[in-house]
């Protein structure tokens, strides 16, 4: 090699040599997710991390899998941590894909035997028949869904209904324990308890509440030890009510609430906004708020709720976004119930 060829070669790889060692020490550089790939909650960051996969189907960061599979053609992506449901769903989504190939190449090679049969009849019929089978397997392919869906509905929504572990009960049990358990809580579409509030139920299943942004989780407020006068005016912050029960905290027929003070706690009652005309409640309680996506099929939205984002059993917080990003894409909540025993 001549002198000059040598020189315009190395003008050629020497920028690129240095391109590639910035690259990857840019590569190196990305903040990684720690000890804990529980700790990451974006997807670019959680790739970046060797040691660490995103899991699109739960959308979330754990350990990845011995050899990183690509993403399936609609998005998604697997890890160490991916249930028997994402993994259908992400051979699901390829085999859609590949079939699709599959049937483009079938009437390529079926259009191409067609025009070159020069007009042998045997060569025309094997032609034809590649062409309809080709077409006969493509809307099979695309009528897939419509088929499970018809056989057993549940077949297309992905749910954990479909893994092979065992569903926990709506309520959680944390043994012996003196805390009280919730009532309802107000969810708001704004960040720090501004807008309009809508009330959230204890329920079983979780219901429709898109763009929520922030929460109160409420409970009854106790009946102290301490016996009141209901014709004085009771002590700062708290209420003299009637006790007809007798309970084990008052003996009396008249006793103190607990207090509850409206400028530091969030407090309840028919004076208040938003009202609580059907007692005496403040935030607290044994529950958790859960959050869910919106059901969808492959990257169609459908009716209803969609996997499970998280939780958080923070009696209000008031911006949950700050807590993980993706509670920012809730459709759906569910308050549950902690159980407490004796």
């Amino acid at each position: 090699m001549s002198m000059g060829k040598f020189v315009k070669n190395e003008k050629f790889f020497l920028p690129l040599i240095i391109f590639l060692l910035f690259l990857s020490l840019s590569i190196r550089a990305q903040v990684d997710c720690g000890a804990n790939c529980d700790t990451c909650y974006d997807k670019s960051a959680c790739n970046a991390d060797l040691d660490c996969g995103w899991d699109s189907v739960s959308s979330k960061c754990c350990r990845r899998l011995e050899v990183r599979w690509p993403d399936s053609p609609a998005g998604t992506s697997i890890s160490g941590c991916t249930t028997v449901t994402g993994m259908v769903k992400y051979f699901y989504e390829w085999g859609i894909a590949l079939g699709g190939l599959a049937t483009f190449f079938a009437l390529v090679m079926g259009g191409f035997q067609y025009l070159t049969s020069m007009g042998e009849p045997a060569k025309i019929t094997e032609a034809k028949n590649r062409i309809s089978s080709a077409i006969f397997g493509l809307v099979l392919l695309l009528g897939s869904w419509l088929i499970l869906n018809t056989i057993n509905p549940e077949l297309t929504k992905f749910k954990a209904k479909l893994e092979l572990t065992t569903i926990p009960p709506p309520a959680e049990t944390l043994g012996t324990t003196e805390l009280t358990p919730c009532e309802f809580a107000y969810g708001y579409k704004q960040i720090n308890w501004e807008g309009k509030e809508k009330k959230i139920d204890i329920s079983s299943d979780p219901i429709g509440f898109q763009d929520l942004k922030s929460y109160t989780i409420y409970r009854k407020r106790e009946i102290t030890n301490l016996e009141c006068d209901p014709f004085q005016p009771p002590p700062e912050n708290t209420i003299c009510v009637s006790n007809p029960n007798l309970n084990e905290y008052c003996k009396k027929n008249y006793c103190l609430l607990e207090p509850c003070d409206p400028k530091t706690e969030f407090c309840c009652d028919s004076t208040t906004d938003p009202p609580c005309s059907d007692g005496y409640y403040k935030a607290g309680g044994a529950c958790t708020l859960e959050y869910y996506y919106g059901a969808s099929w492959w990257i169609i939205p459908l009716p209803g709720c969609g996997a499970k984002i998280g939780s958080l059993g923070a009696p209000s917080i008031a911006d949950i976004s700050a807590y993980n990003p993706n509670f920012a894409e809730t459709k759906c909540v569910r308050l549950v119930k902690i159980i407490t025993t004796e």
